[in-house]
């Protein structure tokens, strides 16, 4: 009778831990799921957002090639947002429109999460930054024809992007701290090519947290 009892008890005790496991089972099923569906969802609104911000970024390569020219002296021009550095008396291209109007669309589509546009010529006679910042003013001091603009177009391996027919000419880089302001950004580099020579490279750099918030609203 004993036994019986300890038998009859341990029953109900049995079908519970069954119960358990397979709840346990279908539950952990459902959150991977669930975890895999959003990660998609996410992963597709990265890839069109980007792409947008691509589309945009290369319209700007046909601005450029058809902004007019202007006589300028060695000094700092600012119209609005835009700064123009010539290091070089030099024939300009007068770019201030454009990049204001590309930041408008750019921040529309990242929620004004773009921290810096910069478009740098080769050779480096001039520069245009939105905004400027003292640390971009130091380092343009030391730019040159074939030095920092030419290394992180090779770095990035943007070199003669124009003989690719279907090859990206673009390239987003990793996330990294940027000296002097500390903001983690990722930076959008475009290198604007016209009969197989360098003329500028178009630098977008973007606030990561556009990434994270993005993965926040899922």
């Amino acid at each position: 009778m004993r036994t019986s009892n300890k038998n009859t008890n341990q029953h109900p005790l049995t079908l519970l831990k069954i119960f358990c496991f397979y709840f346990f089972c279908i539950f952990s099923s459902l959150y991977l799921i669930y975890n895999i569906y959003h990660i998609e969802k996410f992963h597709q609104k990265y890839i069109t957002k980007i792409q947008a911000v691509y589309s945009y970024t290369r319209r700007f390569g046909s601005y450029y090639n058809n902004s007019q020219e202007e006589n300028k002296h060695e000094s700092i021009y600012t119209t609005g947002n835009v700064s123009l550095i010539v290091n070089t008396k030099s024939k300009v291209k007068i770019l201030s429109g454009g990049i204001s109007k590309l930041r408008s669309e750019l921040n529309q589509l990242t929620n004004n999460n773009i921290w810096t546009i910069a478009v740098f010529e080769n050779p480096a006679n001039y520069a245009h930054f939105d905004p400027i910042r003292p640390e971009y003013l130091d380092q343009f001091d030391k730019y040159g024809e074939n030095s920092v603009m030419r290394r992180i177009v090779e770095r990035e391996g943007l070199t003669n992007t124009y003989q690719s027919f279907y090859g990206c000419n673009l390239k987003l880089t990793e996330s990294y701290i940027e000296d002097g302001s500390q903001t983690r950004i990722r930076t959008l580099y475009y290198p604007i090519y016209n009969k197989m020579h360098l003329d500028a490279l178009l630098a977008i750099d973007i606030k990561t947290k556009v990434f994270s918030e993005d993965l926040k609203k899922i």
